[in-house]
């Protein structure tokens, strides 16, 4: 189905994407001459546990005036903190490793020691454990409604991140 989906997208594509399955380090370490102006790491540094050697990497494919926008789930927040707890066990043994959680403060530090800055920070979502899974639109509503103090309160963070 996902190769049905992107080759649809990429015939009706003005920006000339390219869909490509593959492990970021390996990928990025094979094509070292790649530019991007914008990178973005949509719920990828969960599944990698190694977010400074990324920020380096992904670093080093930025080009000039570039940002990486990235998506983190904070660590420090509550309801991840139980969502945790309660699935951690679970999703390592399906999938053989453990999800990585970060909190903002890790997040600054390793932007910082990949030379690296966040310019932007935006937090949403409440992120009501399992709310999806007992009733997917009520938990949508709520979101809605709920979405300025989600702001504040978040579970989720999106980053925009330059070079120093």
């Amino acid at each position: 189905r996902r190769a049905e989906d992107s080759e649809k997208l990429s015939r009706k594509d003005p920006l000339n994407l390219k869909f490509i399955n593959s492990d970021i380090f390996t990928y990025l370490g094979n094509n070292p001459s790649n530019q991007f102006h914008t990178i973005i790491c949509l719920g990828l540094i969960a599944h990698t546990g190694r977010l400074t050697e990324l920020l380096l990497l992904l670093k080093e494919h930025l080009s000039p005036n570039g940002s990486i926008i990235l998506q983190s789930t904070r660590a420090e927040h509550l309801f991840t903190k139980v969502i945790r707890r309660l699935t951690s066990k679970r999703y390592q043994r399906r999938h053989g490793y453990e999800i990585s959680y970060f909190t903002q403060h890790e997040i600054i530090n390793c932007c910082y020691e990949a030379g690296l800055k966040i310019v932007k920070n935006k937090k949403f979502s409440l992120g009501l454990p399992f709310g999806d899974k007992f009733w997917a639109k009520g938990n949508y509503y709520v979101e809605r409604i709920l979405c300025r103090m989600s702001e504040r309160f978040g579970t989720e963070s999106i980053y925009e991140i330059v070079s120093r």
